[in-house]
C-alpha cells in the first residue's frame, strides 16, 4: 500500500542558503570541469580504440609508464519494457518497493 503525504516548503536557515549559493557555484565549476575532461579523453581515446579487440583493455603509455586503459566487454541487460508486456505477473511478483531520497537542485533565489 502506498501512503501519499502532501509536499512541503520550508525556509532554508541562513548556513543553509550559504551552502546553497555556493553548491550553485561549484556546480557551474563541476559542469565546466566535466567538460573539459571529456574533451581531453576524445583526445586519446580514437588512438586506445584503434588497438582494442572485444573482451581486451588496452593501456595507455606515456615514458613506459601505463597511464590509461580502455576496456571492451559485453553487457546483458533485461528488456524491462518486454518483460512487462510478456509477462507483468512476473515482473509484479518481482517488484520491490523502497523509499528513494534524491536533493535536486532547482530555481534561483
Amino acid at each position: 500500500m502506498t501512503t501519499t503525504i502532501e509536499d512541503q516548503q520550508i525556509k532554508l536557515s541562513r548556513s543553509a542558503q550559504n551552502a546553497m549559493r555556493e553548491l550553485r557555484a561549484k556546480l557551474v565549476e563541476l559542469d565546466a570541469l566535466k567538460e573539459r575532461i571529456d574533451t581531453l579523453k576524445e583526445r586519446v581515446r580514437p588512438e586506445l580504440e584503434a588497438a582494442l579487440v572485444l573482451g581486451a583493455k588496452v593501456q595507455g603509455m606515456v615514458g613506459g609508464v601505463p597511464v590509461c586503459e580502455l576496456k571492451s566487454a559485453i553487457r546483458q541487460n533485461v528488456n524491462m519494457g518486454l518483460l512487462r508486456k510478456t509477462d507483468p505477473e512476473l515482473v509484479a511478483s518481482c517488484t520491490v518497493e523502497n523509499e528513494v531520497k534524491t536533493f535536486k537542485i532547482i530555481g534561483q533565489a
